[in-house]
């Protein structure tokens, strides 16, 4: 399968390796020094899932035009590189393109169908522990390692089927959701107390759920989110608060955020299409959701500047330890 990985940091340059590895043509978008390394020292996989290895003749390229149409693109990007992303890969997307988005969050799905009308869209979480740990290795640390996916809309079954065997035979725990949009939401009822718990007290997971305050604080996003959800039709567990406040207490000494990691870094924050988004679609279905409001604009003055900085150039990248 033809195959081109947009954004190949932690997420996509691991699975995109493991896809290459297993023989697939894989085209991986990348930049800078990490580029570099991929096009000098191949790709470096040292994985607790899928053991290490070393992937040589890499196939990456920073810039696309149309000499190379992929059956899949493995969507890896951050929220906040929508829409430089989309232009990146517009020249590569043909009628028989799918394009899976892993992104977390909310909207990137209809973003790309906007984008790409003639183009299948393929909703998708992953539940990964990796980093970039220099320009051209990865390290995955183990866990579910896994992907949970389905399509945006009800006739691309035929597609899902395919594109989860080829995953699953290249050695990835990959599975068909039944209900994407129930699984995309209980992802996101976690990640919006996790991300925006983490980055308003700039505090660890132990820290904020030891505090008596902050801990209720944690429980009220995470019933707001839910709320929304429901309000949406969306068809949640009935005990869904109670799980991931339990999961939140079973890894409090070694979860970590992706955003707060970009936040420690200097980077943009996915926060738009995370508490952004529960706000948003809050206001939308007449559900009060005055926490993540709070988390939304707490982070906005910083977030701004962080925006600005890296559309002027003036941020280093980096490489870092996330949980997504």
């Amino acid at each position: 399968m033809k195959i081109l990985v947009m954004g190949s940091g932690a997420v996509g340059g691991y699975y995109g390796a493991v896809l290459a590895k297993a023989g697939h043509d894989v085209l991986f978008i990348a930049r800078g020094e990490h580029a570099a390394a991929m096009e000098l020292n191949g790709l470096t996989i040292n994985s607790v899932t899928s053991n290490n290895f070393r992937l040589q003749n890499v196939f990456v390229k920073q810039e696309l035009d149309r000499s190379f149409e992929p059956e899949l693109v493995l969507y890896c990007v951050k929220g906040y590189s929508n829409f430089e992303a989309i232009k990146i890969i517009e020249p590569a997307v043909g009628n028989k393109t799918h394009i899976l988005t892993l992104q977390n969050g909310l909207g990137s799905g209809d973003a790309l169908q906007d984008a790409f009308n003639g183009a299948s869209i393929l909703l998708g979480a992953t539940y990964i522990d990796a980093s970039v740990e220099a320009p051209g290795v990865i390290n995955e640390y183990g866990g579910s390692c896994s992907i949970v996916f389905g399509p945006k809309n009800e006739n691309q079954h035929n597609s899902v089927n395919a594109i989860n065997e080829t995953m699953v035979n290249a050695g990835i725990n990959s599975q068909i959701s039944a209900d994407i949009m129930s699984t995309l939401w209980s992802k996101l009822v976690l990640i919006c107390a996790l991300s925006g718990m983490m980055c308003i007290t700039r505090e660890s997971v132990n820290q904020i759920l030891t505090t008596e305050d902050s801990l209720n604080m944690t429980k009220g996003v995470i019933a707001e989110v839910a709320s929304v959800a429901r309000a949406m039709k969306v068809d949640l567990p009935e005990n869904i608060e109670a799980e991931k406040i339990e999961y939140l207490l079973e890894h409090k000494e070694v979860a970590v955020s992706s955003m707060f990691s970009d936040l420690i870094r200097g980077n943009p924050l996915e926060v738009d299409v995370l508490n952004g988004a529960v706000s948003r679609l809050g206001k939308e279905n007449n559900v009060e959701t005055p926490l993540n409001d709070f988390i939304c604009s707490t982070l906005k003055p910083y977030n701004d500047r962080a925006k600005e900085a890296r559309i002027l150039g003036q941020k280093a990248g980096f490489y870092g330890s996330v949980i997504t």
